[in-house]
């Protein structure tokens, strides 16, 4: 007898002879009773393989759909069931449960262990590098910047009253329409490249503005975008608290 395995037949005296190949292991079926597989463990096998595929496919096709995050309210897609789109809305909502059911509250005993941790030298100078390579970081970033000076100032002109609210909260504009408008009158060979040569003026200066809250119609007037343009600091500086006109 001849095994021709290329062509899948074989001559057995004289006639020719079908070979079957195993669906699950690829092997030649010697026993002819046999149509699939060349013994039940091979059969078995490709069963279970076809039937967990199967199963993965419906799991796939039925989870594939729209969901909405229960922290941001947004929408997204996913494959699996997901409460939360990112991992920072999942962090948020655990930060704010935290605190809602008080867990973060810690004992004078534990602050005081917490306070004498952090001023060990080798944990200090842990974290002054890892702050100095963030900020780096973020200091690249224009809304990081934008965020940062605009609360800061809101702070200081508030005297702390903002009692711990955001400032796009308070500001008739967002911080992305605040970004368009800086951008909008930039002056030459200025840019978000050099960020620390200039500031956010305000066109009338915020000592002409009699405000007690951001409340007052006074607060909203001077954070409007009106008047509120890019200057370079040493312009900014030399300007006072002299009106000016926007560009």
């Amino acid at each position: 007898m001849w095994l021709i395995s290329n062509l899948g037949i074989t001559f057995r005296q004289g006639e020719i002879v079908k070979i079957k190949i195993c669906l699950n292991c690829g092997m030649d079926i010697r026993d002819q009773k046999r149509r699939k597989y060349c013994t039940k463990a091979c059969g078995i096998k490709y069963l279970s393989r076809q039937k967990s595929g199967r199963e993965k496919a419906e799991t796939v096709a039925r989870n594939d759909v729209s969901r909405t995050c229960a922290q941001c309210g947004a929408v997204f897609r996913a494959r699996r069931i997901r409460t939360y789109c990112s991992d920072r809305c999942r962090h948020r909502r655990n930060h704010e449960n935290s605190h809602a059911s008080g867990l973060t509250k810690r004992s004078p005993e534990q602050l005081a262990k917490q306070r004498e941790y952090r001023k060990r030298p080798e944990v200090m100078a842990r974290n002054r590098v890892l702050v100095n390579a963030r900020r780096k970081i973020e200091m690249k970033d224009p809304r990081f910047v934008l965020d940062k000076r605009v609360s800061e100032q809101m702070r200081d002109m508030l005297n702390g009253g903002k009692r711990g609210r955001r400032w796009v909260d308070m500001a008739p504009f967002t911080l992305e329409e605040l970004k368009a408008h800086m951008e909008r009158q930039f002056l030459p060979r200025m840019g978000w490249h050099n960020m620390s040569e200039w500031h956010i003026d305000h066109i009338v200066p915020k000592a002409e503005f009699k405000y007690t809250s951001p409340d007052c119609d006074d607060f909203a007037s001077c954070w409007a975008l009106s008047n509120l343009r890019p200057l370079w600091a040493q312009a900014n500086i030399s300007k006072g608290t002299q009106d000016a006109h926007l560009i």
